[in-house]
């Protein structure tokens, strides 16, 4: 890691509540590490990837793009409140399924 670069807590959430859980530790261990947290939200089109290309009329992109960027924000809201989480939170949200978004 370069002497610029400060270390990431990264962590995946959804609003879930095992997501919550998550989230607060990970924010407990970017306290402790003095790190940034980064939370993630991973989204897919309505209906998944592979019926979003068949549809006739597919949804735009940009509108699932804008509401997981919205849920993602009342996640940490509702994880955290006005008080935050204690470190510095940088939310980010990728298009795919979760688990290869994450990995």
């Amino acid at each position: 890691m370069d002497e610029g670069e400060r270390r990431r807590i990264v962590v995946g959430v959804s609003g879930s509540l095992g997501s919550l859980a998550a989230l607060h530790r990970a924010a407990d261990e970017a306290r402790r590490a003095d790190a940034d947290l980064l939370a993630v939200l991973a989204w897919e089109p309505p209906g998944g990837e592979l019926a979003h290309r068949r549809s006739m009329f597919p949804v735009p992109v940009t509108d699932p793009r804008q509401e997981a960027g919205t849920r993602l924000l009342t996640v940490l809201d509702r994880a955290f409140g006005e008080a935050g989480p204690g470190a510095r939170a940088v939310t980010g949200f990728g298009h795919g399924d979760p688990a290869l978004t994450l990995f």
